[in-house]
């Protein structure tokens, strides 16, 4: 497109008459994108509604005012971005009913999800809306597909609604957003996840209730400052957390402990603890605990002084050990032969 373009109309569909024309462009269209139109500054419709478009990008374009057509009941991929002074208002359900996936990157959103996601949305990622307070509790009233969640940079953002059927939740930059971590399994809004990312959010975030994210395989945390166990409720001691194989903390400058006993999770293979520079002690039991253990890296811990009771995982692979100043050599019989050191 050509950058010094400015307004698209009735010009690129061909006719002057807009919609009282009888030519229908872009019958066919199945991909729409727009990108670095640096000038762009208007999109007037003129009542045509791509029948066929499945595929909307619009990139780079810093001057495009208003909101976007609304003519199109079958896209399914919609990706919007570095477009600040677009706004969005057209509720998705009623505008894009068969969307799965949509996008958006420095993009003014108002009332989009009021009327509910569309019932085929499967990934929703928004990023960098920092007038965003909440997503409306019902959002998910037509919807039990979304599967992906991702939010970063929304430093507006409190509160998410109950998703049921959520798999991934990203959540990056949202300092004060608060997750509704129930106390208790039948009301655990979370139960169905299965990759967790925090990073640099949840400031009232100040211990991790691992137990009731049973299906959970992959844990990642990084940058709450306020965090200060990951620990298992009383009741829930009995749990194995037989589905988490990665569990990633760095960052975390006040986090203490690990659960009572140590971590319930047979299966789990890679385990990062870096940069927590309270933590004391590596979680107990790790040699009857973490049998499936192969990669274990612990850095920038300087207050862990030594190995737990039992020592290491034999199965271990690779060991890297750094900057943990009063940690000790290695404890005698923790059978590493095929471990890579370092």
């Amino acid at each position: 497109m050509d950058e010094a373009l400015q307004k698209v109309g009735a010009g690129l569909y061909g006719n002057n008459g807009c919609s009282s024309s009888s030519i229908k462009p872009f019958g066919s269209l199945v991909v729409l994108r727009f990108e670095e139109m640096l000038e762009w500054e208007e999109w007037v419709c003129c009542g045509v509604e791509f029948p066929c478009l499945k595929k909307l990008y619009i990139k780079k374009c810093p001057k495009l005012k208003g909101d976007i057509p609304k003519h199109f009941s079958y896209l399914t991929k919609l990706e919007i971005s570095e477009c600040g002074q677009l706004v969005t208002c057209h509720p998705l359900s009623t505008t894009s009913p068969l969307l799965n996936t949509w996008r958006s990157r420095n993009v003014k959103i108002f009332q989009l999800f009021e009327m509910g996601l569309p019932p085929m949305l499967e990934t929703l990622e928004i990023q960098g809306c920092p007038i965003l307070e909440s997503l409306p509790e019902g959002m998910m009233q037509n919807n039990t597909t979304l599967q992906s969640l991702s939010i970063m940079h929304c430093n507006s953002l409190r509160s998410l609604p109950s998703i049921n059927s959520l798999k991934t939740l990203l959540i990056e930059w949202c300092e004060k957003l608060e997750l509704s971590l129930a106390e208790d399994m039948t009301h655990n809004h979370y139960a169905s996840l299965t990759t967790l990312y925090i990073g640099i959010s949840c400031d009232s975030l100040t211990s991790f209730p691992l137990a009731f994210f049973t299906k959970l395989e992959t844990l990642d945390i990084w940058g709450c400052t306020n965090l200060e166990s990951l620990y298992i409720p009383d009741g829930f001691h009995h749990v194995d957390l037989t589905s988490l194989q990665s569990l990633y903390i760095y960052y975390c400058a006040n986090l203490v402990s690990f659960p009572q006993g140590g971590l319930p999770t047979p299966n789990l293979r890679s385990l990062l603890i870096s940069s927590s520079k309270k933590l004391r002690s590596l979680p107990q039991g790790m040699h009857t605990l973490l049998t499936s253990l192969q990669h274990l890296h612990i850095s920038n811990c300087p207050e862990i002084d030594s190995f737990p009771e039992g020592g290491l995982p034999s199965n271990l692979s690779s060991l890297h050990i750094w900057n943990c100043n009063k940690t000790c050599g290695l404890p005698d019989g923790v059978g590493l032969a095929n471990a890579s050191l370092s």
